[in-house]
């Protein structure tokens, strides 16, 4: 892309400035992003490449005013990104014409399918921020963006896959299952954390084991989610799939708390009142942290020998109690 753009495609500068600015290169590089975007618009005269200077300019933190008409240019003149930033900034405004042109702008493009727009919809209904506030068609909008529209629709599948997994029915428990794990994969804590709910309650129509469940706990633990990290230290305490162990559960449950999560400040307070001395037993190599640094240490213990190298082992043993794939290997 940015050769491309190079030798003069405007649509290619703006996808080399997105990748480069979002990260989907493997890596960030705002100055180069800056410059593939400046060229995209200023020199050739595209629109997109317009709306990525004005995202370039907003994210840095500076020139608002002149990023804000940039985009309104873009939008104006066909691009699908200067209306996503046009909109996001008329709804963040307190004013309610902003918000209700904001959802014109969501609503617009969600019809000519455009994942971003449906997401908008269904923030606006959700919060009635620019439109009456609706359940309804908050779901609808989710809905239609996850299984109808083009983009990053991990978002809406997530919550489209959560609505239909607290329906109560069988068969649309398993479909939104089948939608969490997608957003799970994709990297969303939040589906991450409900399949672990869906796996230790297991409603009528749901295929996660406990097993399954306990991974996914981490999984979503892994990404800071606090919700996670205190259930998954709760199943230690009951001793779900994975062996009793309250030291794990205290790291975990510390692990919540520093996240914010009062429950898992107050889970953590109950196990050091009911055992003092629990911290003194937390293992070396630390359950909370995210499984692949638990690996990394714990090999590097092993591949070291000596007292430490039992450390290392103990903590892959219990990463593979809680079903991760590159413990097991």
């Amino acid at each position: 892309y940015i050769l491309a753009c190079q030798k003069g495609s405007g649509p290619a500068c703006a996808r080399a400035s997105a990748m480069l600015r979002n990260g989907d290169a493997g890596f960030t590089n705002p100055e180069l992003a800056g410059e593939m975007a400046e060229r995209g618009c200023n020199a050739l005269r595209d629109q997109d490449s317009c709306a990525g200077m004005a995202a370039g300019m907003a994210s840095s933190g500076g020139q608002g005013t002149q990023s804000a008409e940039i985009a309104d240019r873009a939008c104006a003149s066909g691009s699908a990104d200067g209306c996503r930033l046009q909109a996001d900034r008329l709804f963040a405004d307190t004013d309610r014409d902003a918000q209700a042109y904001a959802f014109g702008l969501y609503r617009d493009a969600c019809d000519k399918g455009q994942a971003w727009g449906c997401l908008g919809q269904y923030q606006a209904f959700t919060q009635g921020r620019g439109v009456t506030a609706s359940t309804s068609q908050a779901a609808a909008a989710a809905q239609r963006g996850c299984t109808q529209a083009r983009g990053d629709r991990l978002h809406l599948c997530a919550i489209h896959g959560d609505r239909l997994s607290r329906s109560g029915t069988a068969e649309t428990v398993r479909l939104g299952e089948n939608f969490l794990v997608t957003a799970c994969r994709g990297g969303g804590p939040a589906s991450c954390y409900r399949l672990g709910e869906l796996g230790l309650t297991r409603p009528a129509g749901a295929r996660s084991t406990q097993g399954e469940a306990i991974y996914y706990l981490r999984r979503a633990c892994d990404f800071d989610f606090a919700g996670g990290c205190r259930a998954l230290g709760q199943a230690y305490v009951r001793a779900t799939e994975v062996e009793r162990d309250t030291a794990v559960a205290v790291a975990l449950a510390d692990k919540a708390c520093r996240l914010g999560d009062s429950a898992g400040c107050a889970d953590a307070q109950r196990l050091i009142a009911a055992d003092p001395g629990v911290r003194m037993r937390i293992p070396a190599i630390d359950p909370a942290a995210p499984a692949a640094n638990q690996i990394a240490l714990a090999r590097a213990a092993v591949e070291r020998g000596g007292s430490g190298a039992q450390a290392g082992l103990d903590a892959v043993v219990r990463l593979m109690h809680e079903w991760h794939q590159d413990a097991e290997w």
